[in-house]
């Protein structure tokens, strides 16, 4: 046999040259390609495997990055005050006059005309300082700066030059960091420096008690700039104060946000917020269909079928399943005969692509038929209470939907400290209350003091003092109590004298409050004052019901306070829904992404080995055939060299 080429090699195993025209004439690369691939198959397989399981992964975070979106976008129309809510409206405003108010809505509003008059505006009292040419310098004579806001301690400022702070920014600066209703700040007057000092709370309660004995005349009535004062504003006639400028409690479900006082009255429109809720209806549908579109991507059609590596997924199949049904599916607890169910309101499935759409004429005829209070029952989670002394309070994502009898134990108490009284009294006495741990109020009483007189007196010394107890006298007994409910209630009364007078003791009695005990619907169930609050872990985690009640009315009724209905709002179930779906531990999409990662991890981890056998075959192949033709150059050159003796010979 004649040799056609040169032979390339060495013991290397990579430095051979298989192509063709080497000695044997043989491709052994395309051999070696041909034999490798013939035991790829295992390793293109899971290659594939690994494809489609990243594919599957990312089609889920794209379902839970959509549905996230869903939610967002319904938190924000539960959130929103149009949502089955009403609108508000001022008019007979006199002209050039500015709004005297806002309103802002809450639950239990009613559409309806009122008649307002801002009389006056809450404010915080505040003082000047005499001025001083330098705010830094120390010109503040020695002396000691006393000033309380309210019920809050006293900020005492013992000023000299000794102690380095009779300058008037330290005096400010100690004020700020006492941290206690006070603030501070200098102001300049174009001339001097002065200190101005202000109640961080507006109302009358929260006065400012001041005493100085530096040259800064803080306690100076001429030097006051503002009293302290309570909001007070008329509704419907009727006079109502508040310590703030935010009026809540005069209309049920409305706030008054107070900013300007008027001379007449203004008329406040309240009204059904028909098309703010017609928009929210169609947000809903809309936000709805992003998601259901991502659905038909996968399984819309055959050919998407035929393409889609979640096609047979039950896990994808069943999230569509759920949400679908939360369509149809009635809020329960929602009375026979009225609306319970998204397409009563007009959201009905469009087609057999499973999207969504409005039908705004069903949901004006719900509102010509004066249905429209039914929508937000539908849309929102509430509750109700068949007995007038529990009222339902709050309802929450736990609570599951449905009636629950009220069952009470205990009567939420006040804290309330009582002693028999001599009156009228028979000499002198100063009563000292401290509620919840708070500095003590003094009350000073005066030999031959009534009943009367002893109850007005000390009524109004907590008034001022801005304390929430009250005081009463019933067929002589004497009783101070917190006008709160509850075990965090504390009420401390003690006497200049004991025993006498109005009876209570120099050591002094304290007393503590208690909180309601009971049910709700045969769960356990924890108090809060007067609230009554289902526990966790239970059908009712989180419904409150409020129980206004007494120890011998709960007696008197067996404990038996009615039920207490709560219904789901179809928002409310499409957010819990959803979270359950999309939490990032324990949701359904992450467990089926982490099964994916486990999935993926375990082909990789097999392509691997499957890789690894493949290259130490490839390598042996390799070696073989380099052998292979290096045998069968040498027999070409000895062949040769036969021949080229037979020539010669």
């Amino acid at each position: 046999m004649a040799s056609t080429s040169s032979t390339s090699s060495s013991t290397g195993t990579g430095s051979v040259n298989f192509s063709t025209g080497l000695a044997s004439g043989i491709d052994w690369s395309a051999v070696t390609d041909a034999l490798i691939k013939a035991d790829s198959y295992p390793l293109t397989k899971l290659q594939n495997d690994v494809s489609n399981y990243t594919t599957q992964k990312n089609v889920f975070n794209a379902l839970s990055s959509s549905l996230q979106t869903f939610e967002s976008k319904l938190k924000a129309i539960k959130d929103s005050t149009s949502f089955g809510g009403k609108t508000t409206s001022i008019s007979d405003l006199p002209s050039g006059s500015v709004t005297p108010f806002t309103a802002t809505i809450g639950s239990g509003a009613s559409s309806g005309d009122v008649k307002i008059r801002v009389e006056k505006l809450a404010a915080a009292q505040r003082v000047r300082s005499n001025g001083v040419s330098d705010a830094y310098a120390p010109l503040v004579a020695d002396g000691q700066i006393s000033i309380k806001s309210g019920t809050n301690d006293a900020i005492t400022i013992d000023v000299s030059s000794a102690n380095g702070n009779n300058s008037l920014q330290a005096i400010a600066d100690t004020i700020n960091a006492a941290d206690k209703g006070v603030a501070a700040s200098i102001v300049s007057d174009g001339t001097n420096q002065l200190l101005v000092v202000k109640s961080t709370a507006t109302g009358a309660a929260n006065a400012l008690t001041i005493s100085d004995t530096t040259n800064l005349g803080l306690a100076d009535s001429a030097n006051n700039l503002q009293d302290a004062a309570d909001a007070v504003v008329w509704v419907d006639g009727i006079r109502v104060t508040s310590a703030t400028n935010s009026v809540s409690g005069a209309m049920a479900g409305v706030t008054l946000n107070l900013s300007a006082t008027t001379d007449a009255e203004v008329t406040l429109h309240v009204a059904d917020d028909v098309a703010g809720t017609k928009q929210s209806l169609q947000d809903l549908v809309d936000a709805y269909n992003t998601v259901n579109d991502l659905f038909q991507s996968q399984l819309g059609s055959s050919t998407a079928l035929a393409n889609s590596t979640v096609g047979g997924n039950a896990v994808f199949r069943s999230i569509q399943t759920q949400l679908q049904q939360m369509l149809t599916t009635g809020v329960s607890g929602i009375a026979d005969g009225q609306i319970s169910t998204l397409a009563e309101l007009g959201i009905q499935v469009a087609d057999n692509t499973g999207k969504l759409e409005f039908k705004t004429s069903q949901f004006d005829n719900i509102v010509s038929q004066g249905r429209y209070d039914e929508v937000q029952a539908v849309l929102r989670s509430s509750g109700s209470t068949t007995d007038n002394f529990a009222t339902y309070i709050y309802g929450g994502s736990s609570v599951k939907a449905g009636t629950y009898g009220i069952n009470v134990t205990q009567a939420a108490r006040q804290a309330t400290a009582s002693a028999t009284m001599a009156a009228p009294l028979a000499a002198d006495e100063t009563l000292s209350v401290a509620l919840n741990g708070g500095t003590a109020v003094n009350v000073s009483l005066a030999s031959g003091d009534t009943a009367d007189a002893v109850v007005s007196k000390i009524n109004a010394a907590l008034k001022t003092a801005g304390v929430s107890a009250l005081a009463s006298n019933s067929n002589g007994t004497l009783s101070i109590a917190s006008n709160a409910y509850g075990s965090a209630q504390s009420l401390t009364v003690s006497s200049s004298l004991d025993g006498t007078g109005t009876g209570f003791s120099a050591a002094g009695a304290t007393a503590t409050g208690a909180d309601v005990k009971g049910t709700i619907g045969g769960f356990a169930a924890h108090g809060s004052g007067r609230d009554l609050i289902g526990d966790d872990g239970t059908d009712v985690a989180g419904l409150t019901v409020r129980i206004y009640a007494t120890d011998s009315m709960v007696t008197q009724k067996s404990g038996n306070f009615g039920t207490v209905g709560f219904s789901a709002g179809a928002v409310d179930q499409f957010v819990a829904q959803i979270d359950g779906i999309t939490d990032p531990l324990t949701g359904t999409i992450h467990a089926t992404t982490t099964n994916l990662d486990e999935q993926i991890k375990e082909a990789n981890d097999q392509i691997a080995t499957v890789q690894a056998r493949l290259d130490s075959k490839r390598e042996l192949l390799t070696k073989q055939f380099s052998a292979a033709e290096q045998a069968v150059s040498q027999l070409n050159q000895l062949l040769a060299s036969l021949n080229a003796k037979t020539s010669s010979s």
